[in-house]
């Protein structure tokens, strides 16, 4: 229980503490940019020496043959900035919970990603800003919920500032994931298509929310898909401090059938 309190001590110091630095700043037009909460990550890194934490609680739901599976984790992505176009990153599940129909509930953690983003260019007229990100997931996990073996990744990030305030984003790339369950490996193509806009109503310099379409489709045939269409809102507290939270919604078989999550951004 004392480490316990320990811990949430920490976390409102930390809070309280970026939160006072950034008193008097009111500028969001140069507030963080997080890689979240939407699935297409962004072209742009986090600036020299800056170190971005990114961070929520997520819920997936999924019923497949008889089965109901649901899993809740913790995603975290750690990017730290080398100079103003490089930085490197860390990301994974974290610990995660799950119960499965007639298996009860297993516990352990997750296997980790580790890359860089490089932004390549501004947003200039037509031209979109874009960036190139590479990860390569290593078996650190449980065995439960590790592949076992190493995935490499692979994206391009492109995104453009349009009329009215709106912003789009776009991810394409490949993915080399773990055999599937008939033992089969492939690659996949990866895209992500999502539409940003400020809030209409209330502290629109804050407050954004989006709506996406994402998925991966193997470059085999006969192999299913998984595709979501995605919603969210994002609220600044500070321009170094988001909050956030979505909801994903299955499309195809393959995808989860649903998932939500709160998420938290801070950048030092």
């Amino acid at each position: 229980m004392k480490r316990f309190t320990w811990i949430i001590g920490s976390v409102a110091i930390l809070l309280m503490t970026t939160v006072e630095n950034d008193a008097q700043a009111d500028d969001y037009k140069h507030a963080l940019i997080s890689d979240r909460p939407d699935t297409a990550e962004a072209s742009y890194t986090v600036g020299k020496y800056r170190l971005q934490v990114e961070t929520s609680f997520a819920l997936t739901h999924d019923r497949a043959a008889g089965v109901t599976t649901r899993a809740y984790n913790f995603p975290t992505l750690l990017r730290f900035g080398l100079n103003e176009w490089l930085e490197v990153r860390a990301e994974g599940d974290t610990l995660q919970f799950q119960t499965e129909t007639g298996a009860g509930t297993t516990t352990g953690f997750t296997d980790t990603s580790f890359g860089a983003k490089v932004h390549l260019q501004e947003n200039e007229g037509i031209a979109p800003s874009v960036g190139i990100l590479a990860h390569v997931a290593l078996p650190t996990g449980r065995d439960a919920f590790s592949t076992n073996t190493v995935e490499p990744e692979a994206k391009v990030a492109m995104d453009w500032e349009l009329p009215q305030d709106f912003s789009l984003g776009t991810n394409v790339g490949l993915d080399l994931p773990a055999q599937d369950a008939a033992g089969d490996k492939y690659l996949r193509f990866l895209y992500a298509v999502a539409l940003n806009h400020p809030f209409p109503w209330w502290r629109s310099e804050q407050f954004r929310f989006f709506i996406e379409f994402a998925g991966a489709e193997p470059t085999v045939s006969g192999k299913d898909g998984e595709h979501t269409f995605d919603a969210g809102l994002a609220y600044f507290i500070t321009p170094n401090v988001q909050v956030d939270t979505f909801m994903n919604v299955g499309l195809t078989d393959a995808a989860p059938d649903f998932a939500t999550g709160l998420g938290l951004c801070m950048r030092f």
